[in-house]
This record gives C-alpha cells, structure tokens and sequence, in this order.
C-alpha cells in the first residue's frame, strides 16, 4: 500500500512478515513489523482521509487471540504496532483474511481469513469487540471507500454490494446490472476491488480474461473498458502534473498493442502506455501498487523476488555550454 501521508510503500510479504520502506535505496531492517511479529501478512489498509492509521492481517509469530496477534493497527503509519484488543470470529486461520479502515479512521472491517465462513465484521473502538456485518451471501472481502466515511464494498459471483444505507454494517446488492464473475487470471488481482484514493465512489475492477471495469458511482452502473481485453491486477496512482485524472496502472492486455505487460493510463483508460518491455516481465507479478503521491511510480508484488518499482525516466540535462 502507498498511503497519502507517511512512508511511501509498506509490503506485505510472505514468511518474513513485511515492511516499512522510508528508503528505497536500503533494506528496511529497522522497518520491519513487530508488536505484534508477523509471519506471513494477509492484508494491508489505511485510512483515505486520515493515512497515518494502518492495519494489517497476519499469520502471527506468537499466536495469542486475546490481545490478537492475527492484526494490529498503527497511528503513525506503522512506526509502531499494537494488536487488535481481539480478533473477529474466525479470522485466526490462514493469513488472518483482510481487513479494511473506513476513511476516517473510525472503524474497521475484518473479512476472516481463509478456512472460515464467516462475513466481514465491524468493530467502532479499535478492535475490542467485533460484530459481523449482514447482507452478504458469502464470505466476500469488505473493502473501503477512501473519501466516504463508513462506506464499504464487496464483489462476488457477479454481484456488487455497498454499505451506502446502512453506515457500514449493511451489505445491499447495488449494481444495475450483473459483472461477469473473474475470468481466467495469473497472480492474486482479479476481482479485487481496486478505489481511487481521490474520488468518492470511483473504483475500477479487473476480472481477467473478462477484462476490466470501472465505476464512478459507487458500483451501481460500470463501464468495460473495451480496450482491454484481459485485466490481471490494476491500481491508481497520482495524477500527472498539472492533471486532475488519477493514473491507473494495468497487469494485463490492451488492445493494441495485444501484448500482456505493464501499462499505464492518464485518460481513465481511454488510452494506455507501456512502461516495461519484453525483456522485463519479471516473471509476471502477483500484484501491483502505484504511489499515491509519485506521478508514474508503480509497484510489483513478485511473489518471492522481492519488489520492483518502475518510474517514469527522467532526462539528464546537458551540460552547460561554455
């Protein structure tokens, strides 16, 4: 994740827990997560208009579900920990499920981890005590609105729900018309909800070989991009300079050219522009982030290569003439 405030990039990363990287340039040693230790992170949030809170979900180094060691919250942008006082029904299993910070940083909504059947479930102080959310006929992952308060989102088996009746407790079904369910897809992107950290209800949804779709009303009425025709994983980055359009970076096929890769788009998908080429692949990432403040800076989750990031090239200038 790339929060508005704070450090620049925090991972998640299997069996080594994760990290704070406040320099790109060095291992982040000191930025490591403890209190509590994780093992392998499951999720990663923060709040859209208060981005100093962050959460995370965790298979834990010392399991303990009272404090939870399956989550824990941060006020400084995760300087520092604490566990959740308790852990919502179920989520002490797998990876810990996911969790989501509404955008004031009020509550929390935590989707069990994988093994459980339960529904997301709410919590208003912190974590002390959790209740489960209603509404939704399966165990689909909540995910927050940046910009609206109490505001969050599910999508599963081509149905997309909202909590915008209800102040976050309440799934309804909202969308106008049925998404295809997620295609075919490589690396962990598809059907995951993807929200611009700048624009209440705007959020974009790639479905894999079912290509990728994007709403600007809070998931009742979507858009297919028709020029893409298969979406792996996207992400919203900073606008360009001078731009009042979020970027949106694509793991996936444009057409044309009908090349997987990375892309990005400044024109809300109307046009893409490669940023790797043939020779860097890397293997096909299993996810990717874009900086929320960095124009055209983008990361890929390699599932055990590490992270990439890739910037725009920037010109040297010449030398002054004598």
């Amino acid at each position: 994740i790339s929060p508005l405030e704070g450090a620049h990039l925090l991972s998640g990363v299997g069996d080594i827990g994760g990290f704070r990287h406040d320099d790109f340039t060095v291992s982040p040693v000191g930025g490591m997560y403890t209190k509590p230790v994780a093992t392998t992170v499951g999720s990663l949030d923060w709040a859209g208009q208060n981005p100093l809170v962050v959460a995370r979900t965790q298979s834990p180094g010392t399991v303990s579900t009272s404090p939870c060691n399956y989550g824990a919250y941060s006020s400084d942008g995760g300087t520092t920990w604490a566990p959740f006082p308790s852990c919502a029904t179920g989520a002490n299993s797998g990876n810990g499920g996911i969790v989501a910070i509404d955008a004031s940083a009020a509550m929390f909504v935590w989707t069990p981890g994988s093994g459980s059947s339960n529904r997301p479930q709410y919590s208003t102080d912190n974590g002390a005590s959790w209740t489960a959310t209603t509404g939704l006929p399966g165990r689909f992952a909540a995910i927050a609105d940046k910009v609206t308060p109490k505001m969050f989102y599910a999508f599963g088996g081509g149905n997309f729900y909202s909590t915008a009746t209800s102040g976050g407790t309440a799934f309804t079904n909202v969308n106008s018309s049925p998404l295809p369910s997620s295609g075919s897809c490589n690396g962990s992107g598809c059907g995951a909800i993807v929200m611009n950290f700048a624009k209440a209800g705007d959020i974009w949804l790639p479905l894999g070989s079912n290509g990728l779709y994007h709403s600007t009303d809070a998931g009742v009425t979507w858009t297919k991009i028709s020029n893409v025709s298969w979406a792996n994983s996207a992400a919203v980055g900073a606008a360009a300079p001078g731009s009042a359009t979020q970027t949106v970076f694509l793991y996936g096929t444009p057409s044309p050219p009908a090349v997987i890769g990375i892309y990005r788009s400044d024109d809300n998908g109307a046009t893409w522009v490669r940023i790797n080429d043939d020779m860097h692949q890397y293997g096909g990432p299993t996810l990717i982030a874009a900086d929320s403040r960095v124009f055209g800076r983008v990361f890929l989750g390699m599932n055990g290569r590490g992270i990439v990031y890739g910037e725009i090239a920037r010109r040297t200038p010449p030398p002054p003439r004598r």
